[in-house]
């Protein structure tokens, strides 16, 4: 189990820029220990997040955890973000004044041990199409079918209790389900992530090279025989 020290709220100010491409999150990295780190994402998520994310939690004997304050962005981006963090053991927190919303959510409940601060806010809303990028109503209809099964396969698989889900559905694009710590608990959106009540069914799609597994199952590789599932 990985233990947040209360360091943790006050990291921000010891944590390192590193660069950044146009649109991309803000990456700031620090340390408290030997043994303990921190990788900060501020800002929007937008492709190359996820790969960047996967190098920053690639040091070996280090606990990484994983602090945001994001509005949101790529749904699919967050969710491959969300697997890796998982797939690292790696811990997540939403500081007191920061936000993590709407896609952000999907990357946030990757960690093996989750944090809402107080004065935090986890929450999100139905995803939409940018202005201008909708595809026709039959394209529309199809791949909004597809991705809510991705996204449910992500909160299944990451062990949150789908509820949850149905909240953030109910919710306007135009409105966000910012959600109490109660519920916070209830939807084991926060703690410690449990064990899978057994294993999910294993979903079609891409693959890393060397990898037997899809990119979207989350679980790949539990006895650590295939590195390259691991980035």
């Amino acid at each position: 189990m990985i233990k947040l020290p209360r360091i943790v709220l006050t990291t921000l100010l010891l944590l390192q820029s590193l660069p950044q491409t146009a649109l991309s999150l803000d990456w700031k990295v620090g340390e408290t220990s030997s043994s303990q780190r921190f990788v900060s994402a501020s800002g929007t998520i937008n492709g190359g997040d996820a790969q960047t994310l996967r190098k920053l939690l690639a040091s070996p004997g280090k606990t990484t955890v994983v602090v945001f304050n994001s509005l949101g962005g790529s749904v699919t981006e967050a969710m491959e973000m969300g697997r890796d963090i998982r797939r690292s053991n790696a811990a997540t927190i939403v500081p007191n004044g920061s936000r993590c919303l709407s896609a952000c959510i999907l990357a946030f409940i990757g960690g093996e041990v989750r944090v809402v601060s107080e004065k935090g806010q986890l929450g999100s809303h139905q995803f939409y199409w940018p202005e201008g990028e909708a595809p026709n109503s039959a394209q529309a209809t199809q791949i909004s079918q597809s991705m809510s099964s991705a996204v449910l396969r992500h909160f299944l698989a990451l062990g949150i209790d789908p509820e949850a889900l149905t909240l953030i559905m109910d919710t306007p694009p135009d409105d966000m389900k910012v959600f109490p710590q109660e519920l916070l608990e209830r939807f084991k959106l926060t703690g410690q992530s449990p064990l899978p009540a057994r294993p999910p069914v294993l979903p079609h799609g891409a693959k890393r090279e060397g990898c037997p597994f899809p990119e979207s199952y989350v679980n790949s590789d539990p006895l650590g025989l295939y590195p390259a599932c691991r980035g």
